[in-house]
């Protein structure tokens, strides 16, 4: 952020323009779907990840959908669909709306080494969808070298089909996080404030998987924001 401030400075005649400028290139990029018509691709800067056959990507209702392949698999097995940002981040501060059905289980995968954000190395926000154990609605994971670690986990029932907030904050070693329905006012408090291993920059998206044979499972994402807290993007 200094250097694109000092950057900013050159073209602009006064600090607070330069700040201003600085602002709108650290925030960049923010998502909305609103007037998207059904079946328009994710917006730039998103891009496809994982695309087997018979999965889809793209904006349905108003929001980012992704939606599985048909056959029995996981999260990261070849059934699994995936949207990326174009660019790499290691430290960041993200919000966005989440939305799953069934047992479809999305994941906001960071510093992934795999464009297709698959757990070979990467830290990952896995979701719950359950309504009958409230004992773990968000939990933090990573993968170094295909090993998953459990990190922390957060508690809440969280419906199927229902709209939940979340922020994920990553500053070098420190990965924090927080949900709440969709609705109601932020928390000040962190559900979730761990240290990770991986601190280098890497892949940012989502993907989903199937947890069993189906025609298909879905997640919608909405109101996406990032702003850049100081890592070098690649």
């Amino acid at each position: 952020s200094t250097g694109l401030g000092l950057f900013a400075s050159i073209f602009t005649r006064s600090q607070i323009a330069a700040i201003f400028i600085t602002m709108l290139v650290t925030m960049l990029p923010a998502t909305s779907f609103t007037g998207l018509t059904d079946g328009a691709p994710w917006p730039a800067p998103w891009i496809a990840g994982q695309a087997p056959a018979g999965s889809t990507r793209d904006v349905q209702g108003e929001a980012g959908r992704l939606v599985t392949a048909s056959a029995l698999g996981n999260f990261d097995s070849a059934d699994a669909s995936s949207i990326r940002l174009d660019h790499q981040i290691a430290d960041f501060d993200a919000t966005f709306r989440l939305r799953s059905y069934g047992q479809g289980y999305p994941r906001f995968v960071f510093r992934s080494l795999l464009p297709e954000l698959t757990h070979q190395d990467c830290i990952y926000l896995a979701a719950q969808v359950n309504t009958s154990n409230p004992s773990e609605s968000f939990r933090l994971d990573e993968a170094i070298n295909w090993t998953q670690t459990r990190l922390a986990r957060t508690t809440g029932a969280w419906p199927t089909g229902e709209w939940v907030r979340v922020r994920v904050r990553a500053e070098g070693a420190r990965v924090r996080m927080r949900r709440w329905d969709d609705g109601a006012a932020e928390p000040t408090e962190w559900g979730i404030d761990q240290t990770v291993a991986r601190t280098v920059p890497g892949h940012l998206g989502f993907i989903v998987g199937p947890a069993g044979a189906a025609t298909g499972y879905r997640v919608d994402v909405d109101d996406f924001t990032l702003t850049d807290l100081g890592s070098t993007p690649t």
